[in-house]
């Protein structure tokens, strides 16, 4: 990922988010460090990438950063809380900017029928957008109004969060066929 820059961006249907992304990293400190964004997009469309150079950038300035898939959240989170305090959520808490990946898309993230992980992580993004007002990316496939599979008040946290903030990736990447060949050619 280091190597990588929005100038390598492929496609032209969501281009301005590059101008929005460097925007949001030359602007962090002053204008964007309580800002939550929520990326929508099929798969292959740039998102994570693009989280992830910011987090490359973000580090560079001394910020921390912390990655992580909203499954691997969940699990940590109840793990966390749990009487043998298994897992540290607190760099999750704490990291200037949290990226959640595969947010809020039922197909990656596995919840018990009672939904009993939903006040965990209900609490969690609560405690850090509202409270500690850390800056938060949600990637996912999803729209925000699929939230409400996890539940509503959830989905209007969300919601409100992000207003000002949702970004939707609609170019895919396709890697050139040919130089994968060309790979393989003696």
């Amino acid at each position: 990922y280091p190597s990588w820059s929005p100038d390598m961006y492929t496609g032209t249907k969501s281009v301005d988010n590059m101008r929005k992304i460097r925007l949001f990293v030359d602007q962090f400190d002053t204008k964007f460090k309580t800002i939550s964004m929520y990326w929508l997009g099929g798969n292959s469309t740039q998102k994570t990438t693009s989280a992830h150079w910011i987090a490359v950038e973000l580090l560079k300035k001394g910020k921390s950063v912390q990655y992580v898939t909203m499954q691997n959240l969940v699990k940590d989170l109840m793990e966390g809380e749990s009487f043998s305090k298994t897992v540290d959520v607190s760099k999750y808490y704490n990291a200037d900017f949290l990226i959640i990946d595969e947010s809020f898309d039922p197909t990656k993230v596995t919840l018990f029928k009672s939904k009993f992980q939903i006040p965990f992580l209900d609490s969690f993004v609560r405690e850090r957008v509202e409270i500690r007002r850390r800056s938060t990316l949600f990637i996912s496939n999803v729209g925000i109004e699929q939230v409400d599979m996890f539940s509503t008040s959830l989905r209007a946290l969300v919601e409100r969060c992000t207003v000002g903030s949702v970004f939707t990736f609609e170019d895919r990447f396709v890697q050139n066929v040919s130089t994968i060949q060309n790979l393989w050619e003696e």
